[in-house]
């Protein structure tokens, strides 16, 4: 398996994002996840859940747009909850959570909650398509076409 994530990432067919360790403040070397180069190449009917691979497609989007706007970008965890992305430019860093759509209140506590538990002051952001502001507890929602369009640049505490 790694043999075989290794020779996509080798033809420049998917990008690696490391896992970063918050208490230790590093990245882990072994523990990576990887996102598709062209998000042509995600499946739409991922088992069968059109939602989880647009948003899925969406985070791959953004992981892209990141990396061509010259950020280091991580996941991580807090307690047992994912945070997609820990960015980091110039030696400040940010917290940024993605989903397709916030309709759903499980959604939108799924979302807050990782970066409502991260016990530092750095900006956190989610993302999603909706067109209303879900703002809350300092957590910034940004409109994501917005921020791929360049009208909204990542702050940084």
């Amino acid at each position: 398996m790694y043999d075989y994530l290794s020779a996509l990432e080798n033809a420049y067919l998917t990008t690696p994002v490391f896992r970063y360790d918050a208490r230790g403040k590093k990245a882990l070397e072994s523990r990576k996840k990887y996102y598709a180069i062209d998000p042509a190449f995600i499946s739409l009917n991922k088992n069968g859940n059109t939602k989880e691979s647009l948003g899925f497609a969406l985070e791959t989007v953004i992981c892209n747009e990141l990396l061509s706007r010259g950020y280091e970008i991580y996941t991580g965890r807090v307690k047992n909850l994912e945070i997609d992305f820990i960015i980091k430019k110039e030696g400040k860093q940010c917290y940024m959570q993605i989903a397709y759509r916030l309709l759903l209140q499980e959604t939108v506590e799924r979302e807050f909650s990782p970066l409502e538990k991260i016990p530092d002051n750095y900006p956190k952001y989610v993302l999603s398509l909706d067109e209303e502001d879900f703002s809350r507890n300092g957590i910034m929602h940004l409109n994501a076409e917005k921020f791929l369009r360049q009208e909204q640049e990542l702050l940084f505490g």
